[in-house]
């Protein structure tokens, strides 16, 4: 799913036009710029996972989705499921080899 992406200083004065009080039309500019930002971090999610553009880069993919999902971006937040699920036998197998109990090889 792609956000349209919407141009801010356009959006406002769309805001003004509509008669929405100044406080108010703020509030929904910095809500519409953290949902663009959210969607960028999503997107380089993608693309550092899939290596697209980008050098593959697990970790970074997962800190994208992460800085996205915390902001409720359903997308980045089924992905970053996926990536820490892909993890999941790993993380276990290398806390084990440190020697924390109930860790699981």
């Amino acid at each position: 799913m792609v956000l349209k992406m919407i141009d801010t200083p356009v959006f406002a004065i769309a805001i003004a036009a509509a008669g929405v009080p100044q406080k108010q039309s703020r509030r929904v500019v910095a809500l519409e710029q953290k949902l663009r930002d959210a969607q960028l971090d999503f997107e380089k999610g993608i693309r550092y996972a899939d290596g697209a553009g980008l050098a593959k880069d697990m970790q970074k993919a997962a800190g994208h989705h992460r800085k996205a999902a915390e902001t409720d971006h359903m997308p980045a937040q089924y992905n970053l499921a996926d990536l820490l699920d892909s993890r999941a036998p790993a993380l276990s197998r290398q806390a084990a080899e440190s020697g924390y109990p109930g860790a699981r090889e």
